[in-house]
């Protein structure tokens, strides 16, 4: 998949997460929604391939300010931006392994 679509389909998943998932209270089970985004950052860091993809979940960071409220309330928690940056260290670890298995994989192909 070019890198361009790849970017395309990583910021639409973003704010999908940002503006829809978190915005509203959008799942009963928030550990199955929280693995399904580390996964998905996963899928972007193996698809893109490039080490500057671990920069990624950091952008998500302003783009989630203007968001406001979560729209419901867990602990001390109720922005979104706020949520995001809890979850960016997984996000880029998620990064991290998907880029890594991409430079396996191109290294045993290589051979």
């Amino acid at each position: 998949m070019p890198r361009p679509l790849v970017l395309v389909v990583y910021a639409a998943g973003a704010l999908a997460w940002i503006y829809g998932g978190l915005k509203v209270d959008a799942t009963d089970h928030p550990f199955v929604f929280f693995v399904a985004v580390v996964v998905f950052h996963a899928l972007m860091g193996f698809a893109l391939g490039r080490v500057w993809s671990l920069l990624l979940p950091i952008l998500l960071i302003p783009i989630a300010l203007p968001a406001g409220h979560a729209g419901h309330e867990t602990g001390d928690l109720s922005q979104v931006w706020e949520f995001v940056l809890i979850a960016t260290p997984f996000n880029v670890a998620g990064t991290a392994l998907g880029y890594l298995a991409r430079r396996a994989s191109d290294a045993r192909r290589r051979r």
